[in-house]
C-alpha cells in the first residue's frame, strides 16, 4: 500500500528536519532523526545533495536556488525506494527555491 505525505502534515511546517552547514561542512539532523523512517532518510538525502553541491563548487545566485534540485530528487527517492508519494505544494516549492528580486 502506498503511503502519502502531504506538505501540510507532520513532515513539513515549522519543524527543522535537518540542514547542511556550509561553513563547518556538516550535515545536522535533529535528535529525533530515525534511520528507519522513509521521510527521515529522504531528509538525509536532501542534505547530502546540498553537501555535493558545495563539494562540487556549484554556484548559485542565492541560497534559495540550492533547493531547486533537492525537492524533486527527494520526492523521486521517496517514491522509487519507499513507495511513498510526497505531494508538496508546487507554489511553496517555487517560493523557497527562487531568489528574491533585488
Amino acid at each position: 500500500m502506498e503511503k502519502v505525505y502531504y506538505g501540510d502534515k507532520e513532515h513539513l511546517g515549522t519543524t527543522l528536519h535537518g540542514f547542511y552547514d556550509i561553513k563547518s561542512k556538516l550535515i545536522v539532523l535533529p535528535e529525533t532523526w530515525d534511520k528507519t523512517d522513509p521521510w527521515h532518510l529522504s531528509v538525509l538525502l536532501h542534505e547530502i545533495i546540498h553537501y555535493l553541491q558545495d563539494k562540487n563548487d556549484i554556484l548559485f545566485v542565492c541560497m534559495a536556488e540550492m533547493e531547486k534540485d533537492t525537492w524533486p530528487l527527494q520526492q523521486k527517492y521517496l517514491k522509487e525506494v519507499h513507495n511513498v508519494n510526497w505531494e508538496y505544494d508546487a507554489l511553496w516549492y517555487m517560493v523557497i527555491s527562487t531568489c528574491n528580486p533585488d
